[in-house]
């Protein structure tokens, strides 16, 4: 073989090498092209897919922001309102403490008085009351003996009338009727007062003026009559120099089965014998009097006896029985 010959095959096999390997090249091209269009379509759709995905993640995730922020919202408001509510009140309270704090003298004044007044009108409310039934017995009481008195007049008169009818008919019509005397009008019970000496105190020591002796003297009205204007005077054998105002005692009034206690003193000369002399006057002329020679000190127990009721009114059984 010529080499004119193999230059041409070899032309020829390195022609149809290039083409195969185009053609080779062109297929793997082609199936690469085809590869990437597939991973590309594959990619393109996982990336629609993706975003799909993606958007209904962010789609339930914004609902679900949406509702914690509605939620947030209303939990912030909620708080809001609370602690609005909270202010006011403290507010108000502070306001209403101010307020009672303030007013509080003035409202205790108010209530203070108005428990007074109340006390008060209940007070005169019972009074009055009182008053009332007392009035209504008196009145009762008054009807009463009234209606026994016009009863017993007419009784009394019905009686001497059928008396003195009898006796005008058992008599002769030529005896004379005798002449009715009326009787002598009684005569108004006095007061009996008693009037008695307990005994003195001790004796309190003045150098320059002597001394004073207390005496102390129980007057006890035991009659049936009201004394009033009661006036009791001490008087002593050995009298000082000096006159003092209690030598003398009164009593407005006195009833009937009561006494009382009074002491008196008078200034006396320092370490004589001392005798005494009381006098009590009276309404309607009462007098009595009553003297002790060497006046006798009452011991403690006697003292404070008489300690608790001097000028008092009390009834007899009530005075203490010194010296009886």
């Amino acid at each position: 073989m010529s080499a004119s010959t193999r230059s041409v095959r070899w032309r020829r096999l390195r022609w149809s090498g290039c083409v195969r390997l185009k053609s080779i090249w062109s297929g793997r091209e082609m199936i690469r092209t085809t590869n990437h269009t597939i991973f590309f379509s594959l990619l393109l759709a996982g990336a629609v897919l993706l975003g799909a995905l993606v958007h209904q993640l962010n789609a339930a995730q914004r609902a679900q922001l949406v509702t914690q922020l509605q939620e947030t919202q209303t939990v912030l408001r909620a708080t809001e309102v609370a602690q609005d509510v909270s202010l006011q009140q403290t507010n108000v309270s502070a306001a209403v403490q101010q307020t009672v704090t303030a007013h509080a003298p003035l409202l205790a004044t108010q209530v203070v008085d108005l428990v007074v007044g109340t006390q008060q009108v209940v007070q005169a409310t019972h009074i009055r009351e009182r008053d009332i039934q007392a009035t209504k017995v008196s009145q009762d009481v008054h009807l009463t003996q009234v209606s026994l008195s016009l009863t017993q007049v007419r009784e009394e008169s019905t009686r001497i009338a059928r008396a003195v009818q009898a006796t005008v008919s058992a008599m002769p019509t030529s005896t004379p009727v005798p002449t009715l005397v009326p009787s002598p009008t009684a005569t108004p019970e006095k007061a009996q007062v008693n009037l008695r000496v307990l005994g003195c105190g001790p004796s309190l020591s003045r150098p320059e003026h002597g001394e004073v002796t207390y005496a102390y003297v129980e007057a006890t009205n035991v009659g049936r009559v009201d004394v009033r204007d009661v006036v009791v005077s001490l008087a002593a054998s050995d009298r000082g120099r000096h006159e003092s105002p209690d030598e003398t005692e009164t009593l407005q009034y006195l009833p009937a089965g009561q006494g009382a206690v009074f002491t008196l003193k008078v200034d006396t000369i320092l370490g004589q014998r001392t005798d005494i002399e009381v006098t009590l006057t009276a309404n309607d002329g009462v007098r009595e009097t009553a003297k002790q020679a060497d006046c006798r000190d009452l011991n403690q127990e006697e003292l404070e006896a008489l300690a608790s009721i001097i000028g008092k009114v009390l009834p007899i059984p009530g005075l203490p029985g010194i010296g009886r």
